[in-house]
């Protein structure tokens, strides 16, 4: 599962984000984010491909449910963030989708992220090249999903 951080557009929905990124109409943040998470770069002729099968086997959606008009890097306020409902929507899309692993877009979506009613229970940071990161886990009905997030794809972000 992949958490982006919020809509700026009423009829922009998350299916409608994830059509475009699938038709490589989803700008540079899905680029950014598809090329670190598949390994191939925009430019190689398999990328289409590639690209397609990877949305179409993961689960995208907006931690904040609400529509917040503005424009993007304008930070959500903390009642935005906050709003018991992105903490149900989040409950419910694990519940739905049973989702083994979770990548959560931004550090300030990542540092608001409740699911309601449950708990965080925290695991020392993967091996890897930073040792910096956050991840935790929650188990819902008995599944456990480990959730981590990295910088928004949207920032100066390296794939």
């Amino acid at each position: 599962m992949v958490i982006g951080e919020s809509r700026y557009d009423r009829g922009y929905t998350d299916a409608t984000i994830i059509n475009g990124a699938r038709a490589n109409k989803g700008g540079r943040t899905f680029t950014n984010f598809t090329q670190a998470a598949t390994g191939v770069h925009h430019s190689q002729q398999t990328y289409s491909r590639v690209l397609r099968f990877f949305w179409d086997s993961v689960v995208f959606y907006n931690y904040n449910i609400n529509f917040f008009p503005g424009c993007a890097r304008i930070i959500l306020p903390s009642a935005v963030r906050n709003d018991k409902r992105n903490q149900r929507a989040l409950l419910h899309m694990l519940t739905a989708h049973r989702p083994t692993h979770c990548i959560v877009w931004g550090k300030q979506n990542w540092e608001s992220l409740v699911v309601y009613g449950h708990r965080w229970a925290w695991i020392r940071c993967l091996d890897g090249p930073r040792k910096d990161c956050g991840c935790c886990a929650v188990v819902v009905n008995t599944h456990r999903t480990i959730l981590t997030f990295i910088q928004h794809p949207s920032t100066a972000f390296s794939s």
